[in-house]
């Protein structure tokens, strides 16, 4: 079956930086999944964090779940300390989320934002210094 559903990644420092597109298929999670994973072995050091910006998502099919679960469980024992989720409030969205992400374990802490400077300020009280400039660069 094909991928359905977009995302991009980037990484800066310590902040991985993802944005997701489109209503997501089994294919697209595992894809997103794999490079997600390679990105953090290359360039994420103990300590990291995560800014994902998801007003063009548009949900993904139950299946999804699992994987984005896995993947969460295994991003939090490689040293994610928090998750930055931007997106328009859509009570939808945020159940799927909510299904798929802890909001908080260990030292880990995750927070939904409407605005994305809210998230960078946030992020920044962690610890995780985001330059504006760097949201621009990463997506390119």
């Amino acid at each position: 079956m094909e991928a359905h559903g977009q995302f991009k990644l980037g990484a800066y420092d310590n902040i991985l930086y993802a944005r997701l597109n489109g209503s997501w298929n089994e294919e697209t999670a595992f894809l997103f999944s794999k490079k997600f994973k390679a990105l953090i072995e290359k360039s994420m050091p103990q300590r990291w964090a995560h800014i994902v910006f998801m007003d063009d998502w548009e949900l993904g099919v139950p299946e999804i779940e699992p994987i984005v679960k896995e993947l969460v469980d295994w991003c939090i024992a490689r040293g994610l300390v928090c998750a930055a989720q931007v997106f328009s409030r859509s009570m939808i969205v945020k159940y799927q989320i909510d299904k798929m992400v802890t909001e908080n374990s260990g030292a880990f802490s995750r927070k939904q934002f409407t605005d994305e400077h809210a998230a960078i300020y946030w992020l920044r009280d962690k610890g995780f210094e985001i330059k504006p400039d760097r949201l621009q660069n990463n997506f390119q």
